[in-house]
């Protein structure tokens, strides 16, 4: 991510040890033409070649590289650079990939604005889902000043009507409905503090409640059957289903835990869940249509930059998945 917006709701997301911006929904690394893609662009390059990942999160563009690197008996040096707090090598969970992870130079807090290298270091500035998130008249002038001559640039960047983003207004649309009309997360609070009023633990799932405790249960469990019903007339319904799960698994550990503890985690699982509204809306409001793209295009040309394309991205399944833009660096 890179984003002159607030980053906490990434530096989360990072935390949790995500590989990439969409492990929700893709297990492991990129596949399929996104990493056809990538082994493409590293593949052409010569051994001992010098690269960076701009906005690289977790670093799963940066492992591509290694990956393409090995495959081709050649040897690359690797800069992975988030505007996040990201900490790759100690935040994702598979060791293997945390083995390969150590050996790529991460740089967080960085912006794409103001990368930290000096001039003509690199020979392929790379970006998959970041670039966009910059303000890309300060951010494609870098790319161009870190960049040897005979480099490249390639970037994957968000599409408006990528089936990415659409999911990401859906899944958005789900949570507003969880978190500001169902209010589940709110009346979930509300009974378990009448809860913790109780000198002892217990009480969250089932057996005689006090009567406020079991009045605030009730507006729960309305909002729990709302949020159910609503999920059984989308085509995504784990874009509801997936929020409503944090609280649910709260309630059924109440009665072990006890209130207290539950509010905390109920807390945290909220704090989740509103990160991940904010990611949804940062990445809508960095998606490009076409004249962002032929902004795009100008500002590469207006950098100095040769042989400018960008067109559509497309995976296996003929999805738009982006738009893909490549550039030379000749001067």
């Amino acid at each position: 991510m890179t984003a002159a917006s607030a980053t906490d709701p990434w530096d989360r997301y990072w935390a949790y040890g995500n590989l990439h911006s969409f492990s929700q929904v893709t297990q492991g690394n990129y596949g399929g033409d996104i990493a056809a893609f990538w082994r493409e662009q590293f593949a052409a390059l010569p051994d001992g070649a010098c690269i960076v990942d701009v906005a690289t999160g977790n670093g799963a563009v940066a492992l591509l590289a290694l990956d393409t690197a090995a495959a081709t008996g050649r040897e690359f040096t690797v800069h992975g650079t988030d505007l996040a707090a990201i900490d790759p090598v100690t935040q994702v969970p598979d060791g293997d990939v945390r083995e390969r992870l150590a050996s790529i130079h991460f740089h967080p807090r960085t912006p794409a604005e103001a990368l930290p290298f000096a001039d003509a270091t690199f020979d392929l500035v790379c970006s998959q889902f970041g670039l966009e998130y910059s303000d890309t008249a300060r951010s494609i002038p870098e790319l161009a000043r870190v960049l040897r001559s005979g480099g490249r640039a390639a970037l994957i960047v968000h599409h408006g009507d990528s089936s990415f983003v659409r999911a990401a207004r859906e899944e958005a649309q789900g949570i507003d409905y969880v978190l500001d009309d169902a209010r589940i997360y709110l009346k979930t609070r509300n009974f378990l503090r009448a809860l913790a009023e109780k000198r002892t633990p217990g009480g969250g799932a089932g057996g005689t409640l006090p009567p406020k405790a079991a009045k605030k249960r009730r507006a729960v469990d309305e909002a729990i059957e709302s949020i159910q019903t609503a999920a059984r007339g989308q085509t995504n319904p784990r874009a509801l289903l997936g929020p409503l799960n944090y609280v649910q698994e709260v309630l059924a550990m109440t009665g072990q835990v006890g209130a207290k503890e539950a509010l905390g985690w109920l807390e945290e699982a909220r704090q989740r869940v509103v990160s991940m509204r904010q990611r949804l809306a940062d990445m809508q409001a960095a998606a490009c249509a076409e004249e962002d793209i032929a902004a795009i295009e100008r500002r590469f040309d207006a950098a100095g930059f040769t042989a400018v394309h960008t067109a559509v991205f497309e995976d296996e399944s003929g999805s738009v998945t982006g738009w893909r833009v490549e550039a030379d660096r000749t001067t």
